[in-house]
């Protein structure tokens, strides 16, 4: 018998995992909350411990726009100053 494993919609991410997930610092985490543009799924409160619902947080992240690494190499290289070789 196959079996496929689903997900419970109901499943949660503490902050800490919402960090590791998307590498970023709890402050960069209060800025996208802060960013009403950004619609960053709000956390909901266990006392002063805060969740996400990893539904929201995968309906975000398919909202976001794809970026290629090889984009990203691409910005970074140009933002970067060049340094002139000494003749």
């Amino acid at each position: 018998m196959n079996q496929v494993y689903e997900k419970p919609s109901d499943s949660f991410l503490p902050a800490s995992s919402v960090w590791a997930r998307y590498r970023v610092t709890s402050m960069t985490i209060h800025r996208w909350l802060a960013d009403p543009e950004l619609r960053f799924p709000k956390p909901f409160y266990l006392g002063r411990f805060r969740f996400w619902r990893i539904a929201e947080l995968e309906a975000w992240e398919a909202s976001r726009p794809r970026v290629s690494t090889k984009e990203v190499a691409r910005e970074a290289e140009s933002a970067q100053p060049r340094v002139r070789e000494a003749v």
